[in-house]
């Protein structure tokens, strides 16, 4: 049985399941009013949603959303590049004024980063609902400053709100006949999470794979309905595949594989090599995830196909590696199970990795000029203090740690 629904089902009080839920909503109402007062003020404060905002006004304007350009004060001229089915997500946030709307967004992501920790720390075992609502409330302001977390709420990121839709199917939470669904509609907002449903097939989850794969497919239908050209224009002109639409690969700040070789060559950098070089390591990823899942650890097994998605995705920005949320939740919790004091050093110098934006600091800012050829050594630099090489180390040493996390007894935690 999945460690969620054996948790549901040890625990009679989960059936009133709202409770959790208000209490980590005020949280979360707590946290927004502190970050919105602390970082509004920084430069790029809800850049990214702004683009979701005029993405919204264009679709209730009749504006084409291949053709809009959002001005920036930090990033310049900025395209829309989601699929028309997201931008029918963002039109009704975009009625209300845009202070509201940006302080509301907040709201949600926040709430999103709490039900992350709830989901997560129910997957790790912890029984107790008290127990397991008082470590989400530290893990929800705790992550809130992890640097991931913290440029993505900034930057008015919508990658927290993905999280929790695949950690809702990922997990059991939902019932068993809408399994995939969250997945489906997760991949109609941004492509990348289409690996998992390659991954539910991978593992024998066939059910949840075709239930995922209709709602993606209803996500397309919706949005050739109601925004037909657009939809033609994505889908048919080849949007999908322009990568450097959203920026140049070879960006200092793209932490993914094509990012790393785009900086290497710049005929890489203008070509669809990188397609071959994300498939190559994607299958590799979804090997990894089938041998974890077959050991048993469902929750591991998922967060590698997450980090094996932001590898091979075309770009992959600081912002985007929200996935250390659960993977340090889990972190914690196994180390701390296992007895293991190497395993707890390991944990902790993992957290304060994510807490130090070491990236930001050993980039000078003369390397962000575009097109810019970079020496080995600078290279060297940008690769190892990014989240690259920490990643693919991590995931290609998995048969060698991750057996030391075995639990040796029961741990205070999960009482």
């Amino acid at each position: 049985m999945n460690p969620a629904t054996e948790d549901a089902a040890r625990d009679p009080s989960s059936r009133s399941g709202y409770k959790p839920l208000l209490l980590l909503a005020a949280v979360a109402v707590v946290m927004t009013a502190v970050q919105a007062a602390l970082l509004r003020s920084t430069s790029i404060w809800m850049a990214d949603f702004g683009v979701y905002d005029a993405a919204g006004r264009a679709v209730r304007d009749g504006v084409p959303l291949y053709d809009l350009v959002v001005r920036s004060s930090a990033f310049g001229d900025m395209e829309y590049t989601y699929p028309p089915f997201a931008a029918l997500l963002f039109t009704p946030m975009s009625v209300l004024a845009q202070g509201l709307s940006q302080v509301l967004w907040v709201f949600v992501c926040v709430l999103a980063l709490s039900l992350v920790c709830w989901i997560t720390l129910g997957w790790c075992g912890i029984v107790d609902r008290s127990r397991r609502l008082r470590w989400s409330a530290v893990g929800t302001i705790a992550g809130s400053l992890l640097v991931p977390v913290l440029a993505s709420t900034t930057l008015g990121q919508i990658n927290m709100v993905l999280l929790a839709l695949l950690l809702l199917d990922a997990a059991g939470v939902v019932p068993q006949r809408w399994r995939g669904v969250a997945t489906g509609v997760a991949a109609g907002i941004k492509l990348w999470p289409l690996l998992f449903l390659v991954y539910n097939l991978c593992i024998g989850r066939r059910a949840d794979a075709a239930r995922g794969l209709a709602a993606f497919a209803a996500t397309l239908a919706v949005g050739f309905v109601v925004l037909p050209t657009d939809s033609r224009t994505y889908w048919f002109d080849g949007v999908f595949l322009q990568a450097n639409r959203v920026a140049d690969l070879a960006d200092v700040q793209n932490q993914s594989l094509p990012g790393l070789l785009a900086r290497s060559s710049q005929t890489f950098a203008t070509s669809h090599w990188w397609l071959l070089v994300s498939a190559v390591a994607g299958v590799a990823g979804l090997i990894g995830a089938a041998a974890v899942h077959r050991r048993g650890n469902d929750l591991v097994a998922t967060i590698v196909v997450g980090y094996t998605a932001l590898l091979v995705s075309p770009v992959t920005w600081p912002h985007h590696v929200v996935w250390i949320v659960p993977t340090l939740i889990w972190l914690f919790y196994a180390s701390w199970q296992s007895g293991s004091r190497v395993a707890r050093v390991l944990t902790i110098a993992t957290a304060v990795w994510f807490y130090v934006p070491l990236f930001v600091v050993a980039v000078p800012k003369e390397w962000t000029a575009e097109g810019r050829s970079f020496a080995i050594s600078e290279q060297a630099v940008l690769a190892a203090t990014g989240y690259l090489v920490v990643t693919v180390v991590a995931l290609v040493s998995l048969p060698i740690w991750l057996p030391t996390l075995a639990p040796s007894s029961e741990d205070e935690l999960t009482r």
